[in-house]
């Protein structure tokens, strides 16, 4: 672009200019000279200063470019989490309107998972979650996951371990059998109780991933766990906590 607009102009405008002082004097020889090195000198001023001109307009046309996609990547990955949001919320209602829970303590911690939810949607216009920043929360709610099957296996097995004194009669062991079954449900209650703030975050936390991955294979055991609040199984929070790695595992950096 620069041949073409300024130095081939240039170059004839030279060749005008020493083609006129030809036109000099024979006895002008030196001021003839003199023209043409000034001639020369103006060209290639004006050639240095148009190749730092369009230097500096390449440079900001490339920059304003680079910005230009940095703000449309930005803004795509806003919508994109806004949107997530927006489908964790309708599918967290759905589920709550479905007629199949009727448990009004998981109720109220749906709503303050929707409501934590709907803060974030909100702020995502100016700090949308990344990829690394949704792994780490699945990652971290897996830890927790993890930690409440272990602590209720703990405290099964102790029950289960508690050895009776010296029992003579049926009814002295029956009255033992009947309080440590009594434990053991007063334990599984808990841990169902316990469950249910981490299901909520858990019904939540499977959307957002599910919206940036592409199709998963259904786990009707995971839908079972999140649906009903149904723990059934030997260890079922360690298996919630294993998806949730998984699909943490399988968003992009």
């Amino acid at each position: 672009m620069i041949v073409l607009n300024v130095v081939i102009p240039a170059f004839l405008a030279l060749l005008g200019g020493i083609l006129a002082t030809k036109a000099l004097p024979d006895d002008k020889r030196r001021e003839r000279s003199r023209w043409i090195a000034l001639f020369v000198v103006l060209v290639l001023i004006a050639i240095i200063l148009a190749f730092i001109q369009q230097v500096k307009v390449t440079r900001e046309k490339q920059e304003a470019e680079a910005k230009a996609a940095s703000n449309e990547k930005a803004l795509f990955g806003e919508n994109k989490f806004t949107q997530g949001q927006l489908d964790s919320i309708n599918k967290v209602l759905s589920s709550l309107v479905s007629g199949t829970t009727h448990d009004s303590t998981f109720t109220k911690d749906v709503i303050k998972a929707l409501a934590s939810t709907s803060k974030i949607a909100s702020a995502s216009a100016e700090h949308a979650f990344s990829n690394s920043q949704l792994r780490d929360s699945a990652i971290d709610l897996a830890r927790r996951l993890r930690a409440l099957q272990t602590s209720f296996d703990d405290a099964s097995e102790k029950i289960m371990m508690e050895r009776p004194g010296k029992l003579t009669t049926r009814d002295e062991w029956a009255k033992f059998n009947a309080a440590r079954d009594e434990k053991e449900t007063l334990l599984r209650g808990k841990f169902e109780e316990d469950f249910v703030p981490l299901r909520a975050e858990a019904i939540n936390m499977r959307s957002q991933l599910l919206n940036r991955l592409p199709a998963q294979e259904e786990n009707a055991d995971v839908n079972r766990m999140l649906k009903y609040g149904a723990l059934a199984g030997p260890h079922p929070l360690y298996e919630l906590a294993t998806y949730y790695e998984k699909l943490a595992r399988l968003l992009a950096q």
